[in-house]
């Protein structure tokens, strides 16, 4: 029996579109798999991450936490302190004009006026230049402090001994004892930094743990009369209390 042409054409067409499909699926798969390049941006931002995650690894072993204490003390008012006022001595008007009292009083301000300071607690960071427990950090986080206590990244805690400051610089070294090999930190020359370098920033800020932010050089030689000596390398990088 033969089959009308129209026939014919409709089955043609179908057995075309069938085998159409049949390849576009069996193609599917295989196109979804190649792997689209990434562009320069992409891998630039890759590169910038990939140097900060080897930049933390190396240097946080070396970063340290350092807490203070300093006891409550006794200490005397110097010229110009506290002075028995009339606030002071209430009835001290009553009596200006008794001899007697005009002695009193006279040997009440010649008397040293003493106070007590309270009991303080700072908190800051540092990092080992030596591995046999050398660690720099400020002088206003160690200065006049009682007990300062050094925390490393393992956890350990040891008190710090011989502690030398310097106002001037605002730089101090304190020095743990049987720590073990530890890893000191590898220092940079900063006369070779440059306005728009990346920086990182580590430390322990507020009492917590271990934080690393970024940013980058935001001038050269700065001062801004917080030490004697400075010659500062500003950055936007958050560098908040305990950097």
């Amino acid at each position: 029996m033969s089959v009308p042409r129209p026939l014919r054409s409709y089955g043609i067409g179908l057995a075309v579109g069938a085998a159409l499909m049949a390849a576009v699926v069996s193609w599917g798969p295989r196109q979804e798999a190649v792997a689209v390049p990434a562009s320069p941006v992409v891998r630039e931002a890759q590169d910038v991450a990939a140097a900060f995650r080897h930049v933390a690894a190396q240097v946080t072993p070396s970063i340290v936490s350092i807490t203070t204490m300093t006891k409550a003390r006794r200490v005397e008012m110097q010229d110009g302190g506290e002075q028995l006022d009339d606030e002071a001595l209430p009835f001290r008007e009553f009596f200006k004009d008794d001899p007697r009292f005009q002695e009193f009083f006279r040997q009440q301000q010649r008397q040293p006026r003493q106070r007590m300071t309270p009991r303080r607690q700072g908190a800051g960071s540092g990092f080992i230049i030596d591995k046999a427990g050398v660690i720099m950090t400020n002088n206003h986080v160690v200065s006049g402090a009682d007990e300062v206590r050094v925390r490393l990244f393992d956890g350990r805690e040891f008190i710090a001994t011989d502690i030398k400051t310097d106002p001037r610089t605002d730089v101090a070294i304190v020095h743990i004892h049987d720590a073990g090999n530890l890893t000191p930190i590898k220092l940079g020359d900063s006369r070779a930094m440059e306005v728009g370098d990346w920086v990182l920033a580590f430390g322990s800020p507020f009492g917590l743990d271990m934080t690393v932010t970024q940013g980058i050089i935001s001038g050269k030689g700065r001062a801004r009369n917080l030490a004697d000596r400075e010659d500062f390398l500003p950055t936007d990088a958050a560098v908040n209390p305990g950097n």
